[in-house]
């Protein structure tokens, strides 16, 4: 805890007796529904549920809280403190963070989000300063068809607070026809999909990238390549055309209208089922589609950008933007739109 900061107890904390097992007791748990945090109390530590209840409504340093506990307990002040410690995120919040919002997103900040976001995302760009895991020229690497195009390098990200990406990823309803630069589009992508580490890539997938408004990319539909981080193009489009059809595949909505691309989420079923004959197998790959899907909007967010993601689709109308490489054994299952928006954020 800061020395200078002052704590109070938290007001959704509950306490109360929770199985943790079917051949074993019950245990005394301290429960956060907001932080979804648990912890269970060993005997020595039940003192604890009396001591809140009494200085609910009170403020402290983290000197005057120790104090304070060690008197109602009549506990070693050693012994207090390291229980304060373990226990700290859970039984108090920052006097300055008193809304539900920011009780549920500091533990985030610094745990799960935290950790999972700026290590998986940010370090990238670190390993590749260090030589490891760098991007690198698909161009230069790759024996591509004609057809291929790479994506230039990835954008890095800008400064944003953990807050705004976490609250940009509510659905979008109206995106504002603003462009993207293509190495936004390129980060997005390479960090969703070339990056995936191995246990969450998707097998028998296949990914439609569907261009509006991206700089110097053309307007049309491509096979986005995760391995070589570029796209093979199948045609081009007027913008207006692709997007009044992107609507249509969409069975009519009209959020995605302004939006800058948008990525279709299609999966081979004759492939899947080949590696994986179990009936779960497609269930397994729906599952795994909607971690990719919010990995995408969360790095997607971080540039700024707003997204609406829809599993809404008329497989008639996806066959006239993809041509053959749906329909059959080759369905879509998500739509993923991207774009800015004049949305306030936090």
């Amino acid at each position: 805890m800061d020395i200078d900061s002052r704590y109070r107890v938290n007001h959704a904390l509950s306490f109360g007796w929770q199985s943790t097992g079917l051949e074993r007791p019950m245990s005394f748990t301290a429960r956060d529904p907001l932080s979804n945090q648990t912890s269970a109390l060993v005997p020595d530590e039940f003192w604890l549920a009396g001591w809140l209840n009494d200085v609910s409504e009170e403020e402290f340093t983290t000197e005057e809280m120790v104090a304070s506990a060690a008197a109602f307990s009549g506990l070693p002040t050693p012994v207090v403190e390291a229980t304060l410690a373990r226990l700290r995120d859970l039984l108090f919040v920052d006097s300055q963070k008193s809304g539900t919002i920011d009780r549920g997103l500091e533990p985030w900040e610094r745990l799960d989000c935290k950790l999972a976001f700026e290590f998986l995302a940010q370090s990238l760009d670190e390993r590749a300063r260090s030589g490891g895991g760098q991007w690198t020229d698909p161009q230069k690497d790759c024996a591509n068809p004609p057809a291929f195009q790479p994506l230039p390098a990835p954008a890095k990200f800008p400064p944003a607070p953990l807050a705004g990406v976490l609250y940009g990823r509510r659905t979008c309803r109206k995106f504002n026809g603003r462009l993207v630069e293509p190495p936004v589009l390129s980060s997005l992508l390479y960090r969703g999909l070339a990056c995936l580490p191995p246990q969450a890539a998707l097998s028998a997938a296949l990914y439609h990238l569907i261009v509006l408004r991206a700089g110097t990319l053309e307007p049309g539909v491509y096979v986005y390549d995760p391995a070589s981080h570029g796209t093979h193009e199948i045609r081009r489009n007027q913008a207006p055309d692709l997007e009044s059809a992107l609507a249509r595949m969409l069975i009519g909505q009209r959020y995605v209208e302004g939006c800058a691309f948008a990525l279709l989420l299609s999966v081979d079923t004759r492939a899947l089922f080949t590696q994986d004959p179990r009936p779960s197998a497609l269930r397994r790959w729906m599952t795994g589609a909607g971690i990719v899907a919010q990995r995408l909007i969360a790095f997607g967010g971080a540039h700024g950008l707003r997204s609406f993601l829809s599993a809404a689709i008329a497989e008639r109308h996806a066959t006239p933007i993809t041509g053959c490489q749906t329909g059959g054994w080759r369905v879509p299952m998500h739509c993923l739109a991207f774009g800015y928006s004049d949305d306030r954020q936090p």
